[in-house]
């Protein structure tokens, strides 16, 4: 890897990192359920990646959405941020897959937009977090880019 392509990736991940965290410190109050989640996740993705097993990434990703976006959701105006943490954790499928072997299937691209965009529909405070998310979400392009995701293959 490129020297310039690993500091793109530390970028990205720092702007990850910086957005996630300013989310935490301004709506997460962790409880047991949350913990439950989190770590049963963290273990279903610890399989997938000693593994390589993508059975064990799928529950990983739902598990960790739950664990860390469920709860918070109700501080930013959201009755149920439910669908929209499920839905984080079907793209998460993707883009984890997509980073780890370097190819995947779009199946989960389908109910994350889905569940993303329907729970949307209850949100009264985008303001609050907007910035943060726009945070996260330069981050990640910054790393795809670095990996030449979005770059297509020229044909002989």
């Amino acid at each position: 890897m490129a020297k310039n392509s690993a500091g793109k990736i530390l970028a990205g991940l720092i702007l990850i990192f910086l957005g996630v965290a300013i989310l935490g410190l301004k709506f997460y109050q962790i409880s047991h359920i949350n913990v439950f989640h989190i770590l049963l996740g963290g273990i279903f993705l610890a399989g997938y990646f000693h593994n390589k097993a993508y059975g064990f990434l799928i529950p990983g990703c739902l598990l960790l959405s739950l664990g860390l976006l469920a709860t918070p959701g109700r501080y930013l105006g959201f009755s149920d941020f439910s669908p929209i943490a499920l839905g984080v954790g079907f793209i998460a499928i993707y883009v984890i897959d997509l980073i780890y072997r370097g190819k995947t299937s779009w199946w989960p691209l389908i109910p994350g937009f889905i569940l993303i965009f329907a729970g949307l529909r209850q949100l009264e405070n985008l303001k609050s977090f907007l910035w943060p998310v726009l945070l996260i979400v330069l981050g990640v392009y910054l790393i795809l880019n670095s990996l030449n995701i979005f770059k297509r293959k020229s044909r002989p």
